[in-house]
């Protein structure tokens, strides 16, 4: 999910710096902004905003499906930039296709989410309240956008694009607020990873056992920054290890190595691999999990089919097609 607000953000500041060279630095370039299909992605991120808040798998081909509206109207926007010819003649059709696809995105998407979600009790309050807020928020924007392509049909009047500049960027404004709010919410609430299923201690509390050689001041900042680190599932990575771990912490490997060992009562190397398999499960709980096993080897971090089903089979007992079977049929 964090990957994926700081992904809607990125988009956006595009979306902005776009907007802002064509419509105010170079103001005789305003039908670039205008004509750009950016408001194509917003009902897509929507979509994967939900399926990552519900744990559910994102893979390439759903990418690719939902983005495809998106590259497509890339392709005609350059096409519209490009030939002054064919802007002049299909100027209104050009912006009156593009606007209504916006408009149906922005209210079908939300429309669909709704339709396809539920409430379950294990989604964070904080990631469901900016779900619900981005939902209305896309149903507004659309149906503003609905009325002003409607009014612009039955007026058939001038060929500007059914927009208003102040609207669009009001709304971004509050998408980028949501996108914020979101992120910091996730650097000020308490960092505690879920350890049940990694330690024989189930109550264990990582800031109640001590690092030896360390000031307790230093202890809660490696624990925190290991913690922090663990929370942003960085060892899904196929690169990751414990030099990089230790190098971006700051923190030297036989710390690290002892506090896996004092707080998960396990080797480094044991633990990483039981959350890589831990993830692995998640993806194939899902009923519209579509990824073959070499695929879903490589986004859980390993680096090979026989070290996933190797470390699978440990962990489970089983392998990950016959856990995948008792999932279907539960």
């Amino acid at each position: 999910m964090d990957r994926l607000a700081q992904f809607f953000l990125l988009t956006l500041l595009i979306h902005i710096c776009h907007a802002a060279i064509f419509r105010d630095l170079l103001p005789g370039l305003i039908y670039v902004d205008r004509s750009a299909p950016f408001g194509l992605m917003y009902g897509p991120f929507l979509y994967f905003a939900y399926r990552a808040i519900e744990q559910k798998a994102i893979t390439a081909k759903q990418v690719l499906l939902h983005g495809l509206p998106f590259l497509i109207g890339l392709i005609g926007h350059f096409v519209f930039i490009s030939s002054y010819s064919f802007r002049m003649e299909y100027r209104s059709e050009y912006y009156l296709v593009l606007y209504s696809l916006m408009g149906l995105s922005w209210f079908f998407y939300p429309v669909g989410v709704f339709i396809i979600s539920n409430n379950g009790a294990n989604r964070a309050r904080l990631e469901r309240r900016i779900y619900y807020y981005s939902v209305i928020l896309i149903l507004v924007s659309s149906i503003f956008m609905l009325t002003l392509v409607l009014n612009r049909m039955m007026e058939k009047g001038s060929a500007d694009a059914p927009s208003s500049g102040a609207t669009i960027f009001f709304i971004m404004l509050l998408g980028s607020l949501l996108g914020y709010n979101y992120l910091l919410g996730r650097l000020r609430k308490p960092l505690r990873l879920e350890m049940q299923s990694f330690t024989g201690d189930l109550n264990v509390d990582p800031f109640e056992r001590n690092l030896t050689g360390l000031t307790y001041a230093e202890q809660q900042g490696i624990k925190l920054k290991i913690i922090d680190y663990l929370v942003e599932k960085s060892y899904l990575d196929t690169e990751f290890s414990i030099d990089k771990m230790s190098k971006l912490l700051n923190v030297s490997k036989p710390v690290i190595q002892q506090f896996f060992k004092l707080h998960f009562n396990d080797s480094f190397l044991k633990v990483i691999n039981a959350l890589r398999i831990k993830e692995a499960c998640i993806y194939l709980s899902d009923e519209a999990f579509d990824m073959n096993i070499e695929e879903l080897a490589l986004h859980c971090g390993f680096n090979s089919r026989a070290s996933f089903y190797r470390n699978f089979n440990q962990e489970m007992g089983c392998s990950p097609i016959e856990f995948r079977e008792k999932s279907v049929m539960k």
